[in-house]
């Protein structure tokens, strides 16, 4: 339905509900669509892929129950207004993908989103800025940011003992990972791939690695190299790799850590890519 341009509000009639069981929606490729109803009592689910900001906003006016968002190509939305976030407490699951004027998420999710468990976003090439109040959400397991040119600094996730995955992609101004990365015992999975400006472990995760036994890719394209600083030293327990030939010059860098600096470069990428294009990964962590 390309030319629609309204979905009219039902009318409303005493005693009864508009949409009353709707629990899943998705309006796709609607991108004429400029007015939405926006009385959804019992939807769980939301799907909305290129549609006008002023008809997203709509649906989502009045959601208080909904569990999993994504929004995707919508060229014109600038920011998700504070109220998705602060009236759906039951979100589990927010998507944000291919929305170019896209500047910030919401100011402060402070004391809310607290069941959220999945952040991701991608291709958001205004985005400069991620929200406060990210260490408090406390059941955060994946944080997935990719190509997002223009963002500068992920706040810090300290306290986030439930993130097991934090990817970053094509960030090209972000220069260093986000604090208090040391707590987030859980983490299993650390990516960071294709970011221009050198990205620098914190020493105090490097201090802490010992314990995270479970962290398992630590990758850096050859224009991407990852800092260690002096004297640092690794020891995971549990690794696994899809290029094991990067991982086996990882570890050969790391035992040579004796009071210098160390740049991890991925020599072999060219050929990890291939591989990686075959398990259908590249383009984003799936």
């Amino acid at each position: 339905m390309r030319n629609l341009v309204e979905w009219m509000e039902a009318l409303e009639i005493p005693n009864c509900k508009v949409f009353p069981c709707l629990e899943k929606l998705s309006v796709e490729w609607c991108s004429q669509l400029k007015t939405a109803p926006s009385h959804f009592s019992a939807l769980r689910e939301l799907d909305i892929i290129s549609v006008d900001s002023m008809a997203v906003a709509n649906i989502y006016r009045n959601l208080t129950n909904i569990t999993s968002i994504r929004i995707a190509y919508i060229s014109n939305l600038t920011f998700l207004t504070e109220g998705l976030l602060k009236k759906n407490k039951n979100l589990t699951s927010l998507r944000i993908e291919h929305c170019p004027e896209l500047m910030y998420i919401a100011p402060d999710v402070s004391g809310y989103c607290t069941s959220l468990r999945l952040l991701y976003i991608e291709n958001c090439r205004k985005l400069s800025y991620l929200l406060d109040g990210l260490h408090t959400l406390v059941s955060l397991e994946e944080l997935r940011i990719n190509w997002c040119p223009n963002l500068e600094c992920i706040p810090s996730i300290l306290g986030l003992t439930s993130l097991r995955e934090l990817a970053i992609w094509s960030c090209e101004k972000l220069s260093y990972l986000p604090s208090g990365l040391q707590s987030c015992t859980s983490l299993a999975t650390l990516w960071i791939c294709d970011c221009p400006n050198r990205i620098s472990l914190p020493e105090d995760l490097l201090r802490e690695l010992r314990s995270l036994s479970r962290l398992r890719r630590i990758f850096c394209k050859d224009d991407s190299p990852l800092t260690i600083p002096p004297n640092a030293t690794l020891n995971l327990t549990q690794k696994e790799s899809w290029d094991m030939n990067i991982e086996e010059k990882i570890e050969a860098a790391v035992r040579k850590t004796e009071g210098r600096t160390v740049l991890f470069k991925a020599s072999e990428y060219a050929k990890a890519s291939k591989r990686y294009q075959k398990q259908k990964w590249i383009g984003g962590i799936i």
